[in-house]
């Protein structure tokens, strides 16, 4: 599961993330959201902070820790859904008020690369609990 939740992030950041709605701007696309994303914090916004838990699954996943593994990227996909809030506040405006967001086809793609690490993981997280197990009843 790690390297098709790889390549479902790097299609990610070529597509568009996010819209703002009715402001005449290009929609931002996944690899702008990643660079700029960590300002998000300023108006409430803590989904880019997914990406650390992403990148960290990855790392406990290519080295056979399936537990941590499973955590992290669990962890990657109930921080990422904080991304839905901009429905309900949009995006901070200059003028004190907020535009509304779209979220578009890179997010999703984005969000698909959490879970299908996170549900990678924890299949071989359980899978390995099982063998643990039966091994574990046969030495005894």
């Amino acid at each position: 599961m790690l390297w098709p939740s790889v390549a479902l992030f790097a299609v990610s950041l070529t597509l568009p993330a996010l819209a703002q709605v009715g402001l005449g701007v290009d929609d931002d696309r996944g690899y702008m959201v990643l660079a700029m994303g960590w300002a998000g914090v300023l108006f409430g916004q803590f989904g880019w902070f997914a990406n650390a838990y992403w990148a960290a699954g990855l790392v406990f996943l290519a080295r056979r820790r399936w537990k941590a593994a499973a955590v992290t990227a669990s962890l990657a996909v109930l921080v990422a859904a904080d991304t839905f809030m901009l429905y309900r506040t949009g995006f901070p405006s200059d003028a004190g008020g907020s535009h509304a967001v779209k979220i578009l086809a890179g997010f999703w793609v984005w969000w698909a690369s959490l879970w299908v690490l996170a549900v990678g993981a924890i299949v071989r997280w359980r899978r390995h609990r099982r063998v643990d197990v039966g091994e574990g009843a046969l030495s005894s």
